[in-house]
């Protein structure tokens, strides 16, 4: 399980902003405008808001250094990027959470205490985002298609070329112009599975800057893989807001099976991605908790022996379409998952 280190949560020692006020922020280590947007507007993707009003300061959006005073802009302020206004809101409870880590006593020199989990929403807004997804009988409707990358290749390379976070990607319209500003989800279309159609793997989220005839550009503002060139982009579904709820245990809950997984390899583990065939149709919905099981079986050693039936790893739901659910393996007690055993709704959300 991969964790990330957060020093940046002395966030909290600052007070809520006012709709009128903007304030100063001294940068801690460990900050990011990601962060600061996170944590001031509720919404991380208004970080440029706080970049351009400190760009006298802030050359670079991806390095702020410690001491730093930075200009905080109210959350009523105008925001505008493209020539759109986004209006920043005030932060929920949740947005000013602490993170996973912090330091004790609000020093940074302190020993790390760790957040209880349950401030925390069970599928974050980006994890639902970057989850992979089954298409059903019909893609998802391309907008367009990613032209060419500004990329950063030397000279000559034959290397394919990708794109960085924030960097401008250019798309190829196939679909009715955009307004600046609107956000498109870049996808790539990967191998098919017999009867739900094939994995649709998002790579980042793009914001159109500018509409030029068959040609827009966009910023790449969050990146979960690499996009390249040919990547599809395509509307972009809200992540649901979950707040702090937690899924509690049902006692006969929606039966299906194991469809299989992102990564085609014999020991998938936690946190592997995977799909089972439970989706809307059968009530599961996004923080759903689901049990894969090990059928009734012979006994290796003495085969007029059956073995019973046994939970073997529990699974988050992450995404939730029509007739299948994206989801990310927990905890696995028998590393041998394999397409078609069963699949049973262990608990739900509220």
């Amino acid at each position: 399980m991969r964790t990330r280190l957060v020093l940046g949560a002395l966030l909290l020692a600052a007070a809520p902003l006012t709709a009128q006020e903007s304030r100063n922020h001294e940068v801690r280590r460990g900050d990011t405008l990601w962060d600061l947007a996170e944590h001031y507007y509720g919404d991380p993707f208004l970080w440029p808001c706080i970049h351009r009003a400190n760009t006298g300061l802030v050359a670079n959006p991806h390095l702020i250094l410690p001491s730093w005073n930075l200009t905080i802009p109210a959350p009523g302020a105008d925001c505008r990027e493209g020539g759109v206004v986004a209006r920043a809101v005030p932060p929920s409870r949740e947005a000013m959470a602490r993170t996973v880590f912090y330091p004790a006593a609000q020093d940074p020199t302190a020993d790390l205490q760790l957040e209880d989990a349950a401030q925390r929403p069970v599928v974050s807004a980006r994890e639902f985002l970057a989850a992979p997804w089954l298409s059903g009988p019909a893609l998802p409707v391309e907008r367009a298609r990613v032209l060419e990358t500004r990329g950063r290749e030397a000279p000559g390379s034959q290397l394919p070329q990708t794109a960085h976070p924030h960097e401008t990607v250019f798309l190829s319209a196939r679909g009715q112009p955009p307004e600046i500003g609107d956000r498109l989800l870049l996808v790539r279309f990967g191998r098919e599975v017999p009867g739900h159609g094939v994995i649709v793997s998002p790579r980042g989220v793009a914001a159109i800057t500018a509409v030029d005839g068959e040609v827009w550009t966009a910023r790449l503002i969050a990146q979960f893989d690499e996009v390249r060139t040919g990547d599809g982009a395509v509307a972009m579904t809200q992540a649901p807001d979950l707040g702090t709820a937690r899924p509690t245990p049902v006692d006969d809950g929606a039966r299906g099976s194991l469809l299989g997984f992102v990564r085609e390899h014999p020991l998938p583990g936690s946190p592997e991605l995977g799909f089972v065939d439970l989706g809307e149709s059968a009530g599961v919905s996004v923080g759903d908790v689901i049990g894969l099981i090990q059928p009734e079986r012979p006994a290796r050693e003495q085969a007029t022996v059956t073995l019973p039936a046994e939970l073997v790893a529990e699974a988050l739901v992450l995404r939730v379409h029509a007739g299948s659910a994206t989801i990310r393996v927990l905890d696995v007690t028998e590393p041998v998952l394999t397409p078609g055993m069963p699949a049973q709704v262990l608990r739900r959300m509220p």
